[in-house]
């Protein structure tokens, strides 16, 4: 999720390559207009992931898992989209 997604100016594009791992993906883009956050992605998928995992990746399936530290921290953007 993009932080203000809905504030400041268009981003430019979103690029991710390898993967993403998500039970919910948060907004990065503001779908009614596109004018604000990152309207276009460029996601590339990784094909080395499909037999290497990354360092340190537990395998999501067979792992347990639970939150043992919750954390509020200051914004990183301003409502208009300017960084702090």
């Amino acid at each position: 999720m993009v932080q203000n997604f809905d504030r400041g100016g268009n981003r430019g594009t979103l690029n991710v390559f390898g993967s993403i791992a998500e039970k919910y993906r948060g907004r990065y883009t503001n779908s009614y207009s596109g004018s604000t956050g990152y309207p276009s992605k460029n996601w590339d998928y990784d094909p080395k992931l499909a037999k290497v995992t990354p360092p340190k990746f537990i395998n999501p399936v067979a792992s347990t898992y639970d939150i043992v530290q919750y954390a509020e921290t200051n914004t990183s953007f301003a409502a208009s989209g300017a960084p702090q």
